[in-house]
């Protein structure tokens, strides 16, 4: 159950629950100028500001659809605090800026899994991009095989022989755990 203090906020929340395309489209027009002014005005760049945000909204909308969050501030007030704890925690990781820690909003319920989800976001944001880069065979059968797909199905449906798909299953696993390993960001996510 979502819970807030303003009823339009829930019913934002809610629209986004359900994926309506007018509530998503007014919540990314009415909350992204603020983060980004947020992060140009501390040291960030647009493109900076956009992934904060998009961080933000997948933390956000993983409440949203776990009807695990209580709002006791406002929407705009919990999205802030979100995106500044992000912003912060890449400051801090890549040593370039720190906030004081009384600056902006105060923290957003649920802090303490922040950290994990922030930690988390950045894994699957490096998983992605370097899963994007793999071709479009790789990735169909990647795709079909993380979502259980029995290895002759995936034959089939691509027909392809089953012996095919297992060798460059394996192919295209490794290519992709290789091109992770190798991006500088794979280090930090390690640790």
């Amino acid at each position: 159950m979502i819970r807030t203090v303003d009823e339009a906020d829930k019913t934002l929340l809610e629209g986004i629950k359900s994926a309506d395309r007018e509530q998503v489209q007014r919540f990314y027009d009415e909350y992204m100028p603020g983060i980004i002014q947020f992060v140009v005005s501390h040291g960030g760049t647009e493109d900076d500001a956009r992934d904060v945000f998009q961080d933000g909204v997948y933390f956000l909308y993983r409440k949203v659809i776990t009807d695990d969050l209580i709002l006791t501030a406002s929407l705009r007030t919990y999205l802030l605090a979100v995106c500044r704890n992000i912003w912060r925690t890449r400051l801090r990781d890549h040593r370039e800026l720190r906030l004081q820690p009384d600056e902006g909003e105060s923290a957003p319920d649920g802090s303490q899994d922040i950290e994990q989800l922030i930690f988390r976001a950045g894994r699957d944001r490096l998983y992605r991009e370097h899963f994007n880069r793999l071709g479009d065979q790789c990735r169909q059968i990647l795709e079909l095989f993380f979502a259980k797909v029995r290895l002759v199905e995936i034959a089939e449906k691509l027909n392809l022989t089953e012996k095919y798909i297992k060798k460059r299953k394996f192919t295209c696993k490794e290519s992709l755990v290789e091109s992770i390993k190798k991006d500088p960001r794979y280090e930090e996510l390690r640790n």
